[in-house]
């Protein structure tokens, strides 16, 4: 049932921004998007999936304007890159702790970044939308 729940999570994602915007024109913010979409529902260790996570960090540090952003997203954004980016969480896990739910805390820290920076994401996409009045919804 988890693989069925994975493909209608990526479907919708998929016909989310088909509907939204039918142009290739937010093509690279669609792309950041559903990279991490994809890692988000991937059953594979948090631990394998850095490199992917970068792709939407890299967008959303290169799409921030530094005169319209406020202070909480420059703030999310850090947080989630020094959690994703780095091996903090992990070396915290192995040598830090022997408390079990402090375990599972820090095992939740990496998707909970990545989840943030996905409704940043969003954000962008909808800023991006506003801006340039590329929606084509029915």
């Amino acid at each position: 049932i988890f693989k069925i729940i994975c493909i209608f999570i990526y479907g919708g994602s998929l016909l989310f921004f088909w509907k939204k915007n039918k142009r290739s024109s937010l093509l690279p913010l669609e792309l950041a998007t559903l990279t991490l979409v994809t890692v988000l529902v991937s059953p594979v260790v948090w631990r394998h999936s850095y490199v992917p996570l970068l792709l939407p960090l890299f967008f959303l540090w290169l799409a921030t304007e530094t005169r319209t952003a406020s202070l909480r997203r420059y703030l999310l954004l850090a947080l989630s890159t020094i959690l994703i980016g780095t091996a903090l969480p992990q070396f915290a896990l192995h040598y830090l702790t022997n408390n079990v739910l402090l375990q599972i805390v820090l095992q939740m820290l990496v998707p909970a970044a990545s989840i943030v920076i996905l409704f940043l994401l969003f954000g962008q996409y909808r800023q991006l939308i506003n801006l340039t009045g590329d929606s084509i919804t029915s």
